[in-house]
Formats: structure tokens, sequence, C-alpha cells
């Protein structure tokens, strides 16, 4: 009997296996983006017999998916963190809406599959525990840093957006 008190008080039952998974597959990709993307430029020189960064800086649209990948491990940052704080049943307000505006901001880039990974995630976990602290507290200790780091990725993501859609209409 003590046994089934334990576990509906355990943080993994607000957020179950079921959608940890799938959070922890996109921390896993937005760790492995960076080193695709160094390893396809790393081949590119090869084959074309020029230094390692001369695509970066001679052609903008390398440039700014440089940007983008070299972006993904701080969105993977912000889904560890999010993550962590389901675990932990602290910051959950604000750690919904990190997760939503992240794949709001993968979705702007380009980056479909972890942007539904995080959309799937937060739906299994909206449906895992539906009812849960809606309120949210600018003086909490870490609430600031959360939403002030958020605000400078999706900055640099929209300016990353923006770029894409002038390079492409050139």
């Amino acid at each position: 009997m003590q046994v089934q008190k334990k576990l509906i008080h355990s943080p993994l039952t607000l957020f179950s296996k079921n959608s940890t998974s799938f959070l922890k597959l996109a921390i896993a990709l937005f760790y492995i983006i960076p080193i695709l993307f160094l390893s396809y430029l790393y081949l590119f020189s090869i084959k074309v017999g020029e230094p390692f960064f001369s695509p970066i800086l001679e052609q903008p649209m390398f440039t700014v998916l440089f940007i983008i990948a070299m972006l993904n491990p701080f969105y993977g940052l912000f889904t560890k963190i999010a993550l962590t704080d389901f675990e932990n049943n602290q910051h959950i307000f604000i750690s919904r809406w990190i997760l939503k505006i992240l794949s709001v901001c993968l979705l702007l880039i380009g980056n479909f599959f972890t942007s539904f990974l995080l959309i799937i995630a937060l739906i299994k976990q909206r449906k895992e525990k539906s009812v849960l602290n809606n309120s949210f507290d600018l003086k909490e200790k870490g609430a600031k840093s959360r939403v002030i780091g958020m605000i400078f990725i999706c900055s640099f993501t929209l300016m990353c957006f923006f770029l894409l859609i002038k390079i492409q209409s050139l």
C-alpha cells in the first residue's frame, strides 16, 4: 500500500516515461545536429578542395545554416531544463511556455522533426496531468534566467528566419 502512495507522489507520475522519451530524443537530436552539419561541411570542403570554413565565409546561406546548427545545443539546453523542471515539479508554467515557443521557433527555421517531438511531448504531458500549477511568478529562483534566455534564443532564431527569407528571395 505504501508503494502505491509513493508512485502517486513520485515526480515521474507528473511526466511519464512516454512523454519524457520524446523530450530525451529531441535533446539528443539537438546535440547531434551540429555534429552532422560540421561533418557535412568537412566532407564538402574535402570534395571541393577548399578550406574548412570557406563555404561559411563565402556563401550567405551556409552562414545562416551554420548559425542555426550552432543554436541547436541551446535549444537542447532549454529542453533539458524544461524536462528537469517537469520531473522536479518546479516552474511548470514557464517550462510549458518555453517548449511551446521553442517548437514555434523550430518550425520557423525548418527543424520540423524536433518541433514535432516537442509538440507530441507537450500533448502527452497535458493528457497525463491536465491540472497543473498555472501560476507564473518571476520572483521564483531561476524564473528570470529562463525567460531572459528564451528571449535571447528566440531573437537569434527570428533573425535567422528573416535572413533565410531574404537570402532565398535574392
